[in-house]
């Protein structure tokens, strides 16, 4: 009877452990769907930011245009001006001479009465100027041109001065405009960089994880272990210039079979890249394809994440041409722009950004995936 009075109470203890079990999780379910409706209403507010953020930019995007065609006009305007100026002075310079000339044609006469001689250079300079007819009185005919010379050289020149100003104040707006576009971006980023953080908290919340910081995986240390050898085979062999077949062997990224393999598929197909090949075929990681293409090519090798391409630089070029080239703009100055691109030596995107930025390219390496990762974070809101 005692045996089964203690099995009794065991078997109530065990049933009040479990009930307190589910209230303790009754709570933590409650808490859990308390910070699941708080990232939702945050998101719903950071999504209404985005929306008025875009608005706003779009609406800058659109005052731009009549901006920089009122500039081009007033720069049109000011070299028509400067064209008619300059035309109207060398008229007014000939009528000058033709003054001067009746002037001294009119000396001419007064020394003949006085019976004063008159020098070679005036009979010269009278013979070549003076023109056929009757000329009026040189006072008649200098004074009003040299009136109305001095009135049109002011005419033009007010207007050239007003012009001029409005240009100058056309370009500061368009400054303060640029200026403002980048602080949408800006804040854009950051609306952005809060609605991640977010996500991920809630996914971490999801997967029971206390720590949401993942460390490098055994993959990971492989691929980067493959790119050192990559480069230590580079250095080697004196660096760059080395075909990038020859450099992933060297560097053990792939077997002489696989290579062979690759180079003969690209002989059925010469318009597929070798480092394309070899990424289909899984003989190869992107990493290692552009770790040799830096190297082949002496180019610099970086990870183009949105922290890194600068807010104006994203401006040049628009998401579709990005896609299509698979290249990202990191940073553009007055004369150079600095190009993440999957291939280099892909011509005819390095002469469509030259034309589209009116800057030399400048190239860097970076793989395909990490570029359209990048072109989804900066350019996914347009």
């Amino acid at each position: 009877m005692s045996e089964a009075r203690s099995a009794v109470d065991a078997q109530q203890a065990a049933l009040n452990e479990r009930d307190g079990a589910i209230k303790a999780l009754q709570e933590n379910i409650s808490e859990f769907e308390k910070d699941l409706a708080n990232v939702r209403e945050q998101k719903a507010v950071d999504e209404a930011a985005i929306e008025e953020l875009r608005a706003a930019l779009e609406a800058m995007r659109n005052a731009e245009a009549p901006r920089a065609q009122a500039l081009e006009e007033s720069q049109q305007t000011i070299g028509a001006l400067r064209e008619e100026l300059a035309g109207r002075l060398a008229a007014l310079d000939a009528q000058t001479e033709r003054c001067e000339a009746l002037e001294l044609r009119q000396e001419r006469g007064a020394e003949k009465e006085g019976g004063g001689p008159l020098g070679p250079d005036a009979e010269t300079a009278l013979e070549n100027a003076a023109a056929p007819g009757e000329a009026p009185a040189a006072s008649d005919v200098q004074g009003p041109a040299l009136t109305d010379r001095d009135d049109t050289v002011e005419e033009l020149q007010a207007a050239f001065g007003a012009l001029e100003a409005q240009l100058r104040e056309v370009k500061s707006e368009s400054t303060a405009h640029r200026e403002g576009m980048k602080h949408a971006m800006t804040q854009m980023n950051k609306v952005m960089e809060e609605r991640d953080r977010a996500l991920h908290s809630l996914e971490a919340i999801q997967d029971g994880r206390t720590d949401v910081s993942e460390g490098p995986s055994e993959t990971v240390g492989g691929e980067q272990n493959k790119q050192q050898r990559i480069l230590l085979a580079d250095a080697a062999q004196g660096g760059g210039g080395r075909p990038l077949g020859e450099l992933l062997v060297k560097g053990e990224a792939i077997t002489e079979e696989q290579l062979e393999e690759a180079l003969k598929e690209q002989r059925k197909d010469p318009n597929r890249l070798l480092g394309d090949i070899l990424i289909a075929r899984e003989f190869s990681s992107e990493a290692c394809i552009a770790q040799a293409i830096s190297c082949q090519l002496d180019l610099p090798l970086l990870t183009p994440t949105k922290d890194l391409v600068e807010s104006d630089a994203a401006l040049f070029l628009d998401k579709d041409v990005c896609t299509w080239h698979l290249c990202i703009p990191m940073r553009v100055t007055e004369d150079s722009a600095v190009i993440a691109m999957a291939n280099p030596l892909d011509s005819e995107a390095i002469e469509k950004i030259e034309k589209l930025t009116g800057c030399a390219v400048s190239p860097v390496v970076a793989t395909p995936t990490e570029i359209l990762t990048a072109i989804e974070d900066v350019y996914g809101l347009f």
